[in-house]
């Protein structure tokens, strides 16, 4: 079917529903109160060149008549203080405040709600549904946006507050409830949700890693007679939910969307029962200390999200939908429809359906078994192209087949994408290369493809370092972020390469300190703003984003450390590498080493403790249960039932617990710090490290003692 006659039909953006509403459908109280929220600039007088070209002025504008404000500042009078300061903070563009005064009108009376809703304009709630748009609310309120927070941080940092025990941003966690409230009142006061506003449900859905809530979205249109309003867009935002096609939808991380030779076991092939078996007992081993990082929420036993999308029959369903209603396909449709069929391991159909055919790269000569060996010689013929790539198709392409272990593949295109189409390659799509190719030839991923028999799936742990020559050499001259760092470090700490450790570590280590200075700079703005008694959402912001940086970036440079002093081998007492580089290397990075610091020699263990410096240890707080479902030899599914523990760390200098209004600290404290908890005397030291050991010998779950009110807001400082 043709597409032409829907290309431009309706608006891509607001869709079907209001494009068949003409403005005469515009009711005068929506006109009032959009006038009253918008700031009216009186127009300048206007020059207008005459007949004889001479300019000469019109005089002052003339002031056209205004609809009478009275209703509409009677109307926001009448509004519940929430919805009143709801609407200041969206005409402020105040996303922070915004969502203060959004938790208070989810916890209305619903009758109460549902007759503001009937009151207020139609309008007004679509400018609200748009105000929240969890992608405007991950720029705006979340410091965590766009980084990769995993268990061993959540738990060493404190970020019970942040991050809940799903792995999920607890913002978007409560945004989804707040989003629900609002729904339930609009539907019993008789109104229904516009297409637009159906986009900004399924991303808030998603950001909740809530597959269970998308297909309920997506069903709403169908139980409220609005199917027929789906369009390019809506279908677009529907694959990236459904398929978690965004990396925010996965919390940016990659272990829980890659592909796996257990989730493809009866779907693209079939393993023995011994490997499978070997396979459960890893998937096994690893869960114990995730919680339920990663999981789906909708079933009882432990199943993790990417088993839910190992089928390509959901995706082909959709990709039928869209060629019979004849949805126009643009890059960002195919781009989405790409990642969707990958995640179900199917490389042919991305092949030769959406890279032949759409975008006109032929891949004749490059099978599906061309994994980590790379092939500079690969010609690649050019027929005429449907679709001219950009960007968006090579961060499509890394997805797509770095997550199914084709380093090299990926690699390919992306060089012959940028060098077809003169696209320069950014500094992500490099980030993403390097970061899939360390998580596919480190354990435990690499054990797992070995144990399918799947060899070629994993890449030699040299091929990190290759893809980083590359970036930084010509003709790219990519410069490296700490995240470039961070991945090449742990990839050489995993090989045990110590001589080309210590450079690396160096040369990452004016990146930290650089983000301190800035932390130092955002602490005393956000200081000056405090005494001054006044509310900035942009220096709360960058004060929070800059602490958790700060935090973060510790974090990984203290887990470098650990992971060279755990590879630390010697069996000779005399050995350079225990006399002289040990020494050397903990002096050099004192700030960083665990406490203590424990490293082998041929004799035994050596512990480092340093008195003056916190103790890094994590004690028990609370106990999940877990129940792990696997196969015997006769396909029989069984199920074990065991348990995940949550810790928590007994530091506070350097972690991110706490919410202490900064009156309680000195200013040299909160420069050199990142904690907002009360720091105990150093006479008292003594007496917590009591405490602490004896929770951690307490085998019964307590509640956790981190704070999880929202993160968003300091109100502790205002109030």
């Amino acid at each position: 079917m043709s597409s032409f006659s829907h290309k431009n039909l309706y608006n891509s953006i607001r869709g079907f529903a209001t494009a068949i509403h003409s403005s005469g459908m515009i009711l005068q109280k929506d006109f009032d109160l959009l006038t009253h929220l918008v700031k009216h600039v009186t127009p300048k007088s206007k020059k207008t060149v005459d007949s004889d070209g001479d300019l000469f002025s019109n005089g002052p504008t003339p002031t056209l008549p205004r609809p009478s404000s009275t209703g509409t500042d009677d109307l926001v009078a009448s509004l519940p203080r929430p919805f009143r300061k709801a609407l200041e903070a969206i005409r402020l563009k105040d996303t922070r405040r915004l969502l203060i005064y959004l938790k208070q009108i989810s916890y209305m009376e619903e009758t109460k709600l549902q007759e503001v809703i009937s009151s207020i304009p139609r309008t007004i709630i679509t400018e609200l549904f748009r105000a929240i748009d969890p992608f405007v609310v991950a720029r705006d309120a979340d410091p965590t946006d766009q980084a990769h927070i995993s268990h061993g941080a959540f738990q060493t940092l404190s970020l019970g507050a942040t991050i809940d025990v799903w792995g999920v941003r607890r913002v978007y966690s409560q945004l989804l409830r707040y989003m629900l409230v609002l729904l339930s009142a609009l539907k019993n006061s008789g109104g229904v949700l516009l297409a637009e506003e159906y986009g900004y449900f399924l991303r808030c859905a998603a950001s909740a890693s809530d597959l269970g809530g998308i297909k309920w979205v997506w069903h709403e249109m169908i139980r409220t007679n609005t199917a027929e309003w789906r369009h390019g867009g809506l279908y677009n935002e529907f694959i990236s939910a459904r398929f978690l096609t965004n990396p925010s939808y996965t919390s940016y991380d990659k272990t829980r969307r890659m592909v796996t030779g257990r989730s493809l076991h009866q779907s693209k092939f079939i393993l023995h029962w011994r490997q499978v078996r070997r396979l459960d007992w890893l998937r096994y081993q690893t869960r114990l200390n995730k919680l339920y990082f990663g999981l789906n929420k909708d079933v009882a036993h432990a199943e993790d999200l990417v088993r839910v999308m190992r089928k390509n029959g959901p995706a082909g369903r959709i990709f039928h939908f869209i060629r019979r209603d004849g949805i126009f396909m643009d890059e960002s449709l195919a781009c989405d429809l790409m990642i969707a069929f990958g995640r179900a391991g199917s490389l042919q159909f991305v092949k030769i359906v959406i890279l032949e055919h759409i975008f006109g790269i032929d891949m004749a000569k490059i099978t599906s078994d061309t994994a980590t060996p790379i092939n500079y010689s690969l010609e690649f013929s050019l027929p005429r192209v449907r679709i001219r790539p950009t960007v968006l198709l090579m961060k499509a392409v890394v997805e797509t087949y770095g997550s199914n272990s084709e380093i090299g593949l990926a690699l390919q295109l992306v060089k012959y994408i940028s060098e077809t189409y003169d696209i320069p390659i950014p500094s992500s799509v490099w980030k993403d290369l390097l970061e899939w190719t360390y998580i596919m030839s480190a354990p435990p991923t690499s054990t797992g493809w070995k144990a399918a028999h799947m060899f070629s799936k994993v890449p030699k742990g040299e091929v990190v370092e290759l893809i980083w020559d590359m970036m930084v050499s010509e003709p790219y001259y990519v410069q490296p972020s700490f995240e470039h760092y961070d991945i090449l470090i742990r990839s050489i700490a995993g090989q045990h390469r110590l001589d080309k450790l210590l450079p690396r570590m160096r040369e990452a280590l004016e990146l930290y300190n650089f983000q301190c200075q800035e932390y130092e700079d955002a602490v005393i703005e956000y200081v000056q703003m405090i005494n001054n008694g006044v509310r900035i959402s942009e220096t709360i912001h960058r004060y929070q984003r800059a602490r958790f940086r700060k935090a973060t970036m510790r974090y990984s440079i203290q887990t470098w450390c650990r992971k060279f002093l755990d590879s630390v081998r010697a069996h000779n007492p005399t050995n350079p590498l225990l006399v002289v580089a040990v020494p050397d290397f903990i002096n050099e990075f004192r700030a960083f080493i665990p406490n203590p610091a424990i490293y082998r020699t041929s004799s035994g263990y050596v512990s480092l403790f340093d008195p003056q410096r916190e103790t890094d240890r994590l004690f028990f707080v609370e106990e999940f249960p877990l129940a792990m479902q696997v196969k015997n030899k006769l396909g029989e599914i069984l199920y074990f039932d065991t348990s995940t523990r949550k810790h928590v760390s007994a530091s506070t200098r350097y972690t991110l617990a706490g919410r202490t209004p900064i009156s309680y600290f000195s200013l040299q404290t909160l420069l050199t710090t990142t904690g907002r908890s009360k720091i105990p005397k150093f006479q008292d030291r003594v007496v917590v490290g009591r405490e602490v050991e004896q929770s951690m010998n307490d085998s019964e779950a307590k509640s956790s003692p981190e704070q999880t009110g929202d993160t968003y807001d300091d109100d502790d400082d205002y109030y």
